[in-house]
């Protein structure tokens, strides 16, 4: 089976990892529940459930700001990779016909275990969520600068796009903060 990764539009093949994806991504396929929230707090969930269980990657659908934050991470060095499983290749594993209007992509994170000086991640927490929303102005930011960048990496959806706090800083704009990377 081949996966296509997102920023390099090449094709791989992880042979040792066919098998096992092939059963994950049938029976999260299978799950119905997990098929109608496809939210940021529920992937965030997911995410560290796969960290405390020390998942080499882990499987979730698909959506634009959730491509956005893993961008986010890869580019931050968090994580090792993820793939979006086009959808003849999902066709092809579950045997399954997809309705046309199936339009979730099923999305592939591998993770990254550990670096020299620890866990590459240890924690994530979501700060904003629906019901509750917390922005932050740029002056905010340069307030809180210093006690930022001891204790984490802040998320933050700008009108830019999903930014680290710093990157923030360094544009001058403020955003809704989303979360906080440990």
């Amino acid at each position: 089976m081949k996966f296509i990764k997102r920023n390099q539009d090449q094709e791989k093949v992880h042979p040792a990892l066919v098998n096992v994806e092939k059963k994950k991504i049938v029976t999260y396929l299978g799950k119905k529940h997990e098929k109608k929230v496809i939210n940021f707090s529920g992937f965030i969930a997911k995410f560290k459930q796969a960290l405390k269980n020390h998942d080499s990657y882990f499987i979730y659908f698909a959506n634009q700001k959730l491509l956005a934050f893993l961008e986010l991470l890869q580019r931050h060095g968090l994580i090792h990779f993820f793939f979006i499983v086009p959808k003849k290749a999902q066709e092809k594993i579950t045997m399954i016909p997809l309705s046309q209007d199936f339009d979730n992509r099923i999305l592939v994170v591998y993770l990254k275990q550990s670096t020299k000086h620890g866990p590459a991640l240890r924690d994530i927490k979501v700060i904003s969520v629906p019901s509750r929303r917390i922005s932050v102005k740029y002056e905010q930011l340069m307030a809180q600068n210093l006690k930022m960048g001891i204790f984490g990496l802040y998320v933050l959806n700008t009108s830019q796009g999903l930014l680290t706090h710093t990157e923030a800083l360094q544009k001058g704009i403020g955003g809704e903060l989303v979360c906080e990377i440990l």
